[in-house]
């Protein structure tokens, strides 16, 4: 008679004795599942494993667990590793996300951050400056300053960056978000903001830029190349998402853990 490893050559867990002392009759037959349909794992929950092997979630994940691998999240990569060394390409893209993340991530000073959303707080008008595909990012962040009752303007139109000393406070609070500050508007901008007094939040993605001698808050963010055109390459924004959700998740957590004063519920977009 054959045994389950000759039955099942080159299994994803290997049944040794002394798994199969420690299992208990459930928690086999799900092990059992595992390595008979390995290829489908990666795409199926927990439950579905329970339902399928007509156990429980709990007891799929006991016998993750006993296994070896610390969880469903483990086992998954550990499936799908041998596809991803087939397919450096995919892999490359996907670490290009992992360090943008990552780095930026571990950039910022939570510090800080609690002092820009305490800015925030305090400003009656707060002025999101960005050009071209940032711009987008600072639309979402504006949309989430008003969702939060916050009186939001984004200017992103030339003219006015050149002369928003005509419209801006002291007591307003100006943020850049931009990547490379390739933008010559977005340097004047933030100079005239400076000149008026008002409150300078940059976050960039390089830090020998002009901006970082004016801004009284600098967030510096990793990027990478998303398009590598010889011409003129794409860098992605995710880090400047990555930087906005942040800012208001504190932002909101500080909003809804103390009364704020009313304020008018809408965003405006400076053109």
């Amino acid at each position: 008679m054959s045994t389950y490893d000759e039955r099942i050559p080159n299994m994803i867990i290997p049944m040794s004795p002394a798994l199969l002392e420690e299992l208990s009759s459930s928690e086999k037959c799900v092990i059992d599942f595992i390595n008979v349909h390995e290829t489908k794992i990666p795409t199926l929950s927990i439950n579905e494993i329970a339902e399928q092997t007509y156990t429980s979630s709990s007891t799929v994940s006991r016998a993750i667990q006993k296994a070896g691998f610390s969880g469903i999240a483990q086992l998954k990569f550990k499936i799908s590793e041998p596809q991803q060394r087939n397919t450096p390409l995919a892999h490359e893209i996907l670490a290009k996300c992992y360090r943008e993340s990552v780095e930026t991530i571990q950039h910022l000073s939570v510090s800080d951050i609690r002092k820009v959303v305490q800015a925030i707080q305090k400003s009656p008008r707060i002025f999101v400056f960005a050009k071209g595909l940032s711009s987008y990012c600072g639309m979402e962040f504006c949309h989430y300053l008003e969702i939060l009752g916050y009186h939001a303007i984004l200017v992103d139109d030339s003219v006015l960056l050149l002369n928003i000393k005509q419209r801006i406070q002291p007591t307003d609070l100006a943020i850049f978000l931009t990547l490379q500050n390739t933008s010559s508007e977005i340097a004047i901008a933030a100079s005239q903001c400076q000149k008026v007094g008002t409150p300078i939040v940059v976050c960039c993605g390089k830090k020998d830029t002009v901006l970082y001698d004016l801004a009284d808050w600098y967030f510096l963010v990793y990027t990478e190349k998303v398009i590598d055109d010889s011409y003129y390459p794409f860098f992605s924004r995710l880090p400047l998402s990555i930087f906005t959700r942040i800012l208001i998740e504190f932002l909101y957590h500080a909003t809804t853990s103390q009364p704020q004063p009313n304020r008018p519920k809408h965003s405006l977009s400076v053109r």
